[in-house]
């Protein structure tokens, strides 16, 4: 090989190098443990939700727990360690669920938390991540979750709360103190397993969708007077199912409103039909014991992701969209084995990807980090596409290698 065609040579040699960096860089990305929150009470993780709780702009953590043990407020240090450090407990009750909102209307972050045949609780934020329990007392009933949102035509929030059977789900109405009046609606008769809140038929008010467990799911459109009426569709009994969440799965197709549906087998999604309505037969996937699940972006693609939480000591999983409802299983890309109850998605770091937070069950939470693989353990910033830098290092030195000996070659 003549000096010319070895200079071409190496050349394309760091070219197709730097092409094959660029490939692994745009696909290269996984989830790194980057907390175990050892607690000093309350490891019987059952539900998380992400805020900021202290208003200095990162998000915290409220965690309920289980068994008799405190609920915990993990708050997040931010820059530059972004570790979470254990803060108040609150209660001592068998918790299922928790939700974050102004309860209060004074611009920080309550938290409403459902307990299994006891008075559920609510908690006002003192401002700092620090609360101070609510003096009211539910009925107790056999709640299993709660959703936040607008259910009237004032300005306060208020709330759906999922009961297990026998007990109807009750709508709460804030009087807008952050205090409840009596059920505003009795609505089935269980068994309810969880509930979540939004649009489903395009009208601008929230509907709600009930997964339950060994019954059909139901759906509650809430009508012009204000009151939740039965939708109309049952979808598929004999399920234990145990999370929902709604999201536009298939954005490719259309902008409606789906629902994930997760249970002790394979898991499903139901399409939307924009007024309120589902398809008749679910996509399925995964084939797991799942007790969670979050949506959201999380490969930058534009369109919702998934991630499943289990409790069996399997791995949580994260599936992938394609912009059309179908899910591809992440190869190696998961959040943690242990026995996981719930996880939220969050920006739980200097950089604007989503990252997981895993509840576990008897074993500290998690908190994960979205990272490149080659770094596995180290906070990221976002990735982005490009050769890696030695790879151009490497051929200047070669280049140059190469010129000085072909001058002290021509010399002799």
């Amino acid at each position: 090989m003549n000096g010319r065609m070895t200079r071409v040579f190496l050349v394309v040699c760091v070219l197709v190098l730097g092409g094959v960096a660029v490939a692994r860089a745009e696909l290269g990305w996984t989830f790194s443990l980057h907390q175990e929150l050892v607690s000093q009470q309350g490891i019987a993780g059952i539900d998380v939700a992400l805020e900021d709780l202290d208003g200095d702009g990162d998000v915290d953590a409220y965690i309920a727990n289980d068994l008799w043990q405190p609920d915990r407020v993990w708050i997040n240090q931010g820059s530059p360690t972004w570790l979470f450090v254990e803060g108040q407990g609150l209660g001592e009750s068998n918790s299922r669920a928790v939700a974050l909102g102004d309860l209060d209307g004074d611009g920080d972050l309550d938290a409403f938390v459902v307990h299994y045949n006891q008075s559920n609780r609510v908690y006002f934020n003192n401002g700092d991540g620090t609360f101070t329990a609510s003096v009211q007392e539910f009925s107790a009933y056999p709640s299993q979750d709660v959703a936040l949102g607008y259910l009237n035509d004032d300005e306060y929030l208020d709330a759906f709360i999922a009961n297990d059977w026998p007990s109807p789900d009750i709508v709460l109405l804030n009087t807008g103190d952050g205090t409840f009046g009596d059920p505003w609606q009795w609505l089935g008769n269980g068994p309810s397993r969880a509930v979540a809140l939004d649009d489903l038929d395009g009208d601008g008010d929230l509907d709600a969708f009930v997964a339950t467990n060994g019954e059909a799911n139901q759906v509650w459109l809430m009508n012009e007077f204000g009151l939740f009426e039965d939708g109309g569709q049952y979808t598929t009994a004999n399920l234990s199912r145990f999370d929902v969440a709604l999201a536009s799965l298939n954005p490719d197709v259309d902008d409606f409103l789906d629902a994930v549906v997760v249970h002790n087998g394979v898991n499903e999604i139901w399409l939307g039909l924009g007024n309120g309505l589902f398809l008749d037969t679910p996509l399925t996937f995964g084939d797991e014991q799942a007790t969670g699940v979050a949506v959201g972006d999380l490969d930058g693609d534009g369109d919702m992701d998934v991630v499943v939480s289990d409790d069996t000591s399997q791995a949580n999983k994260v599936w992938l969209n394609d912009g059309s409802g179908g899910l591809s299983d992440t190869d190696g890309v998961t959040v943690g084995s242990a026995a996981s109850k719930a996880l939220a998605l969050g920006t739980l770091d200097a950089t604007v990807s989503l990252d997981v937070f895993v509840a576990n069950y008897d074993q500290p939470s998690e908190v994960w980090i979205k990272a490149s693989p080659t770094s596995v353990g180290l906070r990221q910033t976002e990735i982005t596409a490009g050769p890696a830098w030695w790879v151009p290092v490497l051929g200047v030195l070669l280049l140059l290698t190469l010129f000085v000996w072909r001058r002290q070659h021509n010399h002799q």
